[in-house]
């Protein structure tokens, strides 16, 4: 299975053209130092206008690096059904929120082992393009080439996400994820 989610919803017009398009999840970003970054209440507000409309529709809180109280509490807010760990959350860490849909988040960098996938105990897994390369990768996407990043591919990315699709079926995560996040205004 493979969802399709767009993340950095800030408002509710966003949302709803989001959900009406056919998304299956929005992301909700509370790092703080995002530029898509939104208020808990914010989101709170969003989620309970869409739940009615959009029943089957997957809310998510990105987080980074927070503790498990501090995300129990904004998640509780924002009334998000999901939680997105891009921190250096570890498989014992993860377990400590099991109440909740859970997707662990990895950086494909050059010192990403995708066998550490198989650690966690998660409803899904993410590989996200390596901080600070989105601009590098929209830049190069004629060439196939990122940009500062010898040997590293668009097509290496791909077979990335394909290996550990294929690494997963027989563990507990359950989904591979497709994200695109808004661009802030």
């Amino acid at each position: 299975m493979v969802l399709v989610k767009v993340c950095g919803i800030t408002n509710l017009e966003d949302a709803l053209a989001a959900a009406q398009a056919g998304a299956d999840a929005l992301g909700f970003n509370f790092y703080l130092r995002s530029p898509r970054y939104v208020a808990p209440e914010t989101a709170g507000t969003i989620v309970d206008r869409l739940r009615g409309d959009y029943p089957a529709l997957l809310t998510v809180g990105v987080f980074v690096t927070k503790s498990p109280e501090e995300i129990e509490k904004v998640a509780a807010v924002a009334g998000v059904s999901a939680l997105q760990l891009h921190g250096n959350e570890t498989p014992e860490y993860c377990k400590t929120l099991k109440s909740y849909f859970l997707i662990k988040a990895f950086s494909a960098s050059d010192r990403f082992v995708p066998e550490t996938v198989l650690d966690y105990d998660v409803q899904a897994i993410m590989i996200d393009a390596v901080a600070g390369d989105a601009f590098a990768a929209r830049e190069s996407l004629a060439t196939g080439r990122l940009r500062g990043r010898h040997g590293k591919s668009f097509r290496s990315c791909f077979w990335l996400a394909v290996c550990l699709r294929r690494m997963c079926r027989g563990n507990q995560a359950g989904a591979a994820i497709r994200c695109r996040c808004l661009q802030p205004a």
